[in-house]
């Protein structure tokens, strides 16, 4: 997996490398936006017990998302982007905006029920009886 700060800008049209000591604009604005989605996260049973904050381009996708699961590992991307975006920098018009929070909304609807073990992953993909 990759960097969680370094592809959270690049989805958001910023790729400018991190650098510590000079961050890019908006880089601290960013972290904050994202260390809060890693938050609500930890708070439905994702991630390190103890908690996990991204300070740069150094913390990996793989670091916060330490199991098996793929749907998990393909979800909790796309809900910090999906969040960071809404907050951060929203689109203007509002079909979009709508369309945005209701999918971070069933992502974390999802995510909460992986965590949860009430749906397992790919459940019902070719189960179907008749």
């Amino acid at each position: 997996m990759s960097s969680i700060l370094m592809d959270i800008k690049t989805q958001l049209g910023y790729s400018e490398p991190y650098d510590a000591e000079n961050p890019a604009p908006f880089d601290n604005q960013i972290l904050m936006h994202i260390n809060a989605q890693i938050a609500t996260l930890r708070q439905v049973g994702v991630g390190p017990k103890n908690g996990f904050r991204v300070t740069g381009s150094s913390q990996q996708w793989s670091d916060l998302l330490t199991g098996e699961n793929d749907e998990m590992n393909l979800l909790v991307p796309e809900f910090v982007f999906l969040k960071t975006k809404l907050v951060f920098d929203p689109p203007s018009n509002s079909f979009t905006c709508d369309a945005l929070s209701k999918q971070a909304d069933e992502d974390i609807w999802r995510i909460r029920e992986l965590a949860e073990g009430r749906i397992t992953p790919n459940a019902g993909s070719n189960n179907s009886s008749n």
